[in-house]
């Protein structure tokens, strides 16, 4: 996406997000990435002052079960409405006839069949409650693929709700759009919308984040990590988020289990600290090398300075110049060797010729 459009699109979202109530919605294509960018822009204008709320009718897996805000997931958007509409599951022909029944505090809706034929069987979470009225007039959609998969969370034909569409795939719908494939992460597009409309920053939601990014672009390894990507990391690094060094990208857990460390843990480190400050400088102290030991490496054991070599005197450099030279020894003579050992060499065996015969 070209940088002026985006941030065209951007200052487009900040005239919706004015004075209207905001929902976020969590697609199907629940991912870390996606539940990770959806969470940051909830907490966010959550500290701006905004109710938000955030809803997914998919539950949630447990690669984003560390996510900062996971808890506020719900179903359905909440609020007073003026009419229900219960969604079901239809093949068209099969059902002949609505009706319901009061019974106590409780209303029951009765689905007939057609004569001669029967209601495919469909399973309870298939069926999708939207409450007419309390849906937010504004809403921010990530991981959701097509319009249509829209129309399961709220009525579409609605033109009083404004929709944000962001994604890095999918279909492009929405009024206004921010879905292209050179984004490689979702969660890189959330930071760049909070950085430039000043929406608020903390530990927790760059956390978010940057996990998403990770995740996405497999610890930034991946050939389409675009220039987002590390853009953002960096701003989110500077918020407080921390790069964890883990292997097990994709599986969730990326870095908010490596958090850095609280002030309590700090303390005790800085007292560790200082008794080791205390302590002999000597780590070996309790168990000294034997005497015998340091004597043979020529080591001084008070001042750990090795032994200089011993110096000879002037008398004694003259008395070796003036020693008389010594005669070589000469090798003893060996009477053992016999006197024709330096004579040409004859066979001589064993017999007389006489005796072989």
């Amino acid at each position: 996406m070209n940088q002026s459009n985006l941030v065209q699109d951007i200052l487009g979202i900040r005239n919706l997000l004015q004075n209207n109530t905001i929902g976020i919605l969590l697609g199907d294509r629940m991912n870390l990435d996606t539940a990770a960018a959806a969470l940051a822009m909830y907490l966010s204008l959550s500290d701006a002052g905004k109710k938000p709320q955030i809803i997914s009718q998919k539950e949630p897996t447990v690669e984003i079960a560390n996510l900062v805000g996971i808890n506020k997931i719900k179903k359905n958007f909440s609020g007073d409405s003026n009419k229900l509409v219960v969604s079901l599951p239809y093949i068209k022909g099969e059902i002949g006839k609505v009706s319901y029944k009061e019974e106590n505090d409780r209303i029951n809706f009765y689905l007939t069949a057609v004569d001669g034929k029967s209601i495919t069987p469909y399973d309870t979470n298939d069926i999708n409650l939207i409450w007419d009225g309390s849906v937010p007039s504004v809403i921010i959609a990530f991981g959701v693929g097509s319009a249509s998969a829209l129309s399961s969370y709220v009525n579409t034909n609605n033109n009083s709700v404004k929709i944000i569409n962001v994604d890095n795939g999918g279909e492009t719908f929405g009024d206004i759009s921010i879905v292209d494939s050179a984004f490689s992460s979702i969660s890189e597009v959330v930071a760049k919308i909070i950085n430039e409309l000043k929406l608020p920053m903390n530990i927790d939601i760059a956390q978010n984040l940057l996990d998403g990014i990770l995740f996405s672009t497999r610890n930034f390894t991946k050939n389409n990590t675009s220039a987002y990507a590390f853009e953002s990391a960096g701003i989110l690094m500077q918020n407080g988020a921390f790069r964890a060094d883990n292997r097990n990208l994709g599986r969730g857990l990326v870095g908010q289990q490596a958090r850095p460390q609280s002030n309590n843990n700090q303390n005790n480190n800085q007292n560790r600290n200082q008794n080791n400050q205390n302590r002999p400088n000597n780590q070996f102290s309790q168990n000294p090398v034997p005497q015998n030991m340091a004597q043979n490496r020529n080591i001084d054991r008070v001042n750990n300075i090795p032994k200089a070599a011993p110096q000879n005197s002037v008398e004694d450099f003259n008395a070796v110049i003036n020693e008389p030279e010594r005669p070589q020894s000469m090798p003893q003579e060996n009477n053992d060797i016999p006197e024709d050992w330096l004579m040409p060499k004859v066979f001589k065996g064993s017999q007389n010729v006489d005796d072989l015969k």
